[in-house]
């Protein structure tokens, strides 16, 4: 072969040479080289060369199956070691085996198996990075990504969490990683934790759940200015805030309209509660039977129902067939499948009862605290921890790390806790007692001294004596006593001596007083020879001895003073202000600025300055109400007015009832009917009793029937109503349903006639401020119920006929 580099018979001979097994010189690889050196010199030989060769025997077809045999032992080494390294040295040093394709299958698989093995997302990006056409390729994808994740968030911080989406934003993860920077981020259940992630995320896969959530948090005026919740499904909610649902019957299903008759779920029910017959429903779920339903008619709960008690932000427990549950208004479970109890605590986390025991969960569904508690509640933002006779402590906020990871540390065993204040909390450990506040931090010190909370702070007693504790904290030096009289502190500060406090500075008020007591809410200071009055804390007044007080009580927070000294009572208001001498026997308050006094057994009026408005000639003199006082004079009734100084004398038998600034009802000749403030008759007085309805015109009944009486001619505007009711009665605006013999009909008292009196029946299922009635006129000879619903203005929303059984279904038997 030396001498001929184309002697295909040696070279033929070479490959079987390297290729017998016996042989100890068997070598897959020189014979392959061999095989092909001898191919590449038949193709170079002469005819005559090959007429030669073919006596050996040698021809391209033996020669190609020997190569062939050859491609077949080396596939079989390589499938022997089975490793992505032979698969590839098969592929590379035998490009011309029939067993490629089978080869590359094999190489793949088998290094599929190293990164199953290796099993880090560095070795599947590598696999499917090489081998893009695999078969594996995709779930080798689908695994680093998984892989890719975990190693990124293995600790599962927040930070974690947000590096991994900024990092790999089209991870098939993403998803997951923002559920936990939600859940992490929110676990506090501020509401401002919800916008600033909806703010960082805003195209998030979970964004529509977070704004549910976060929507249920808000309150209703916040929700208004809230664009993160002006979603159509919340809009519909708040719409129904202000208005209301009212069911309807048709085809013998039920479904809802809203009050412009538009049908906001469609008929899908046999059965409703009679909570919901009656109409003016304005929760934002629906509770039936076999479901529980948004106001847009989305199912929340499928199954049954049996009780639903709305915990509030969102959150229901749902008592079905076999157990309890808590479910989001926006469709999701929180806790386990079935729970005992469950409440919100702060606002802001959701405590959970399983079998006997407590466990604290976010808004968002996840265990904070597991189930390891006797009870867990809150006091503003710190939640208190009970286990047997023992309280521990710690703020939402130290819990809601624990989201993130962060050990939760409870506080010092506490044998009792108590709300002290706002955002304080009185603690008790032993024979110790303190203070702490919302941050857990010592805002009244602990002592062996017994701490009662004041209007101003708080007052500690112990054998040595009793201090004063400010809104801030400070402590005041130790008296002998303290007392609290609303708005005034007065403390003891030796035997005989007491002085005002003022609990805000921790300074004395007043000079020292001999004794301290009250007069209404007047502090009254006594020495030897003088006392003080002090009116309010800025104003005080020095009068000798003797002098006598009377407390004269006002309405609300006024109050007066008169105060006797040398034969003279001179009254005084509240901030000490002196207003007149009085000469009379008594004096009472009689409300704006007007005073009652009596001079032996009669009564009359006077002005805050002592003029007399009334003489002293009455029995008795009533209270002012709207500027009128009913006087009393030999058991006739009057009325005065304070304001435009007008009188009425008292010659009437019953008491005079205003009905507008120019008329009043009075009582004579055995009726009630119309003068004027000169006295002079408006009507006959002719009526069993009067009701006011307008300006014009008034309720008037007699003979058993109520009628619409109008004042100025005397006619009746409607006649013969058995009996009437309010839908809406102020000042304003008064809506009535009448009832006239067998009909019924709604009239409003500046509108007039709304719906005609020509039905069977009319109830309001709308509000009292936006009435919508459903009215029914009963065929007896057809046995049918035609029922139409008319709006507050009296237009025609929606007609049905109904018979009996279907009308029973529907009818609400509360006529309101």
């Amino acid at each position: 072969m030396h001498k001929d580099s184309l002697n295909t018979a040696a070279q033929f001979v070479m490959a079987h040479y390297f290729f017998e097994t016996e042989n100890p010189a068997f070598q897959i690889d020189s014979a392959y080289r061999y095989s092909i050196l001898a191919s590449l010199s038949f193709e170079h030989a002469t005819s005559r060369q090959r007429d030669r060769l073919r006596h050996f025997p040698i021809d391209s077809l033996i020669i190609l199956g020997v190569r062939m045999q050859i491609d077949s032992a080396a596939f079989e080494r390589a499938r022997a070691l089975n490793t992505e390294k032979a698969y590839l040295y098969f592929l590379e040093d035998f490009p011309l085996a029939n067993q490629r394709k089978e080869a590359m299958e094999l190489r793949d698989e088998a290094a599929y198996q190293d990164a199953l093995q290796e099993n880090t997302y560095a070795a599947f990006q590598n696999y499917f990075a090489k081998y893009p056409a695999a078969v594996h390729a995709k779930e080798a994808e689908f695994i680093y990504e998984k892989l890719l994740y975990e190693d990124k968030t293995h600790d599962k911080h927040l930070a974690s969490y947000e590096n991994f989406v900024k990092t790999y934003p089209n991870s098939l993860y993403r998803k997951n990683a923002e559920q936990n920077i939600f859940i992490i981020s929110t676990a506090g259940g501020n509401s401002k934790s919800y916008e600033i992630f909806l703010k960082n995320y805003p195209h998030s896969l979970i964004a529509k759940e977070v704004k549910n959530i976060l929507f249920h948090i808000l309150n209703p005026s916040e929700r208004e200015d809230n664009t993160f919740v002006q979603t159509d499904s919340l809009k519909r909610v708040m719409a129904l805030e202000k208005n209301y649902l009212i069911p309807v019957l048709h085809l013998g299903q039920i479904g809802f309209m809203n009050e412009r008759g538009e049908e906001i779920i469609e008929p899908q029910g046999s059965n409703i509660g009679d909570d919901y017959l009656c109409g003016n429903i304005n929760e934002d779920v629906l509770v039936l039977s076999d479901k529980i339903l948004s106001p847009s008619g989305t199912v929340i709960f499928n199954g049954a129902v049996h009780n639903v008690d709305d915990i509030g932000l969102g959150f229901l427990i749902v008592e079905t067939d076999d157990c309890l549950k808590v479910i989001h208004k926006s469709e999701f479970l929180v806790g386990d499948s079935c729970v005992a109890e469950a409440k919100v605590l702060s606002g802001k986390l959701i405590a959970i009862k399983k079998e006997s025991s407590w466990s604290v969960w976010t808004f968002s569904g996840r265990m904070l605290i597991p189930y390891s508690w006797d009870d867990i509640s809150a006091i503003e933002n710190v939640l208190l921890f009970k286990k047997g006779n023992e309280v521990r402590l710690a703020t939402v906020a130290a819990v809601a790390q624990v989201a993130d990871q962060h050990p939760l540390k409870l506080s010092d065993a506490f044998d009792d806790v108590k709300e002290w204040s706002q955002h304080f909390l009185h603690v008790t450990s032993g024979e110790y007692q303190g203070v702490l506040n919302q941050e857990l931090n010592i805002f009244i010190r602990f002592d062996k001294h017994a701490l009662t909370h004041t209007e101003s702070g708080g007052l500690a007693t112990s054998s040595l004596g009793s201090s004063i504790f400010n809104d801030s904290g400070n402590e005041s030096a130790v008296f002998e006593n303290a007392q609290f009289h609303k708005p005034w502190t007065y403390v003891k500060t030796s035997p005989r001596s007491w002085r005002l406090f003022n609990i805000t500075d921790l300074v004395f008020q007043s000079s020292a007083y001999d004794s301290i007591h009250f007069v209404g809410p007047f502090v009254v200071g006594n020495r030897k020879d003088s006392t003080v009055i002090h009116f309010n804390p800025n104003y005080s007044s020095t009068f000798r001895q003797p002098v006598k007080f009377e407390f004269i009580p006002g309405k609300d927070s006024t109050a007066f003073l008169l105060i006797n000294q040398a034969n003279s009572k001179t009254l005084y208001d509240g901030e000490g202000k002196k207003l007149f001498n009085i000469e009379y026997d008594g004096i009472q308050y009689a409300g704006e600025r007007l005073f009652i006094v009596s001079k032996k057994d009669k009564k009359g009026l006077v002005d805050h300055t002592g003029k007399l408005l009334l003489p002293i000639e009455y029995d008795a003199i009533g209270s002012v109400k709207n500027n009128t006082l009913s006087i009393l004079k030999a058991m006739k009734f009057g009325l005065f007015d304070a304001k435009k100084k007008r009188l009425i004398r008292a010659e009437y038998r019953k008491n005079i009832v205003p009905y507008t600034f120019d008329k009043v009802v009075v009582f004579k000749d055995g009726g009630s009917g119309f003068v004027g403030w000169d006295n002079k008759p408006l009507s006959k007085f002719e009526f069993d009793e009067v009701r006011y309805w307008n300006d014009t015109s008034a309720l008037v009944k007699s003979n058993f029937f109520w009628k619409l009486y109008d004042i100025r001619s005397g006619k009746i505007l409607i006649d013969r109503i058995r009996d009437y009711k309010l839908i809406q009665d102020n000042t304003q605006e008064k809506i009535a349903i009448i009832h006239q013999e067998n009909t019924y009909g709604v009239v409003h008292n500046h509108k007039g006639v709304i719906i005609p009196s020509n039905f069977s029946d009319i109830i309001n299922v709308g509000s009292p401020d936006l009435p919508l009635y459903f009215t029914e006129k009963h065929v007896e000879e057809a046995s049918i119920f035609v029922v139409i619903y008319y709006d507050h203005a009296g237009q025609m929303l929606r007609k049905e006929v109904y018979e009996h059984d279907d009308y029973e279904k529907i009818y609400c038997s509360d006529n309101k």
